[in-house]
């Protein structure tokens, strides 16, 4: 027989004691995602498997949690960590993403967009007048030095 419970998301302990690499990683699922239908399986002694495989999300704002349109990993995008370095192939998909962040030792990246990626698109926009977003330049001089 199989049970499913629902989802433990929103208990970061419990994440953290099915997964030791996620700790102090936020959530970004719904506030009643707790783990109850656990404690059931737990009562009645059955066996729970595979509670260690939580996928996370590699975009997601720092503070309030908004999780970034993935497709904003286009060709005129790029992850970088804090000190500025990449650390992925920026057209990885969701897992290799995610993996490269578990792997790094800050706790937050960047993702930048060029300015046709960030005018083209509608939901970059949103996240602008959301103020989720920093804009800067670089001149062109200093690019091709």
């Amino acid at each position: 027989m199989l049970l499913t419970t629902g989802r433990f998301s929103a208990n970061l302990d419990m994440v953290f004691d099915y997964n030791h690499d996620l700790m102090g990683f936020m959530t970004t699922n719904a506030p009643g995602f707790l783990g109850h239908g656990l404690h059931i399986v737990y009562a009645i002694a059955a066996d729970a498997v595979n509670l260690d495989l939580i996928q996370m999300r590699p975009t997601v704002q720092a503070n309030s949690a908004p999780l970034i349109a993935e497709g904003l990993h286009a060709d005129r995008s790029l992850m970088i960590y804090a000190q500025g370095k990449r650390f992925v192939d920026d057209l990885s998909a969701r897992d290799v993403f995610s993996a490269a962040e578990i792997t790094h030792t800050g706790i937050y990246g960047w993702l930048v967009v060029d300015l046709a990626l960030a005018d083209a698109s509608g939901v970059f926009r949103g996240y602008v007048m959301k103020e989720l977003s920093y804009q800067g330049w670089t001149p062109r001089s200093s690019l091709t030095r």
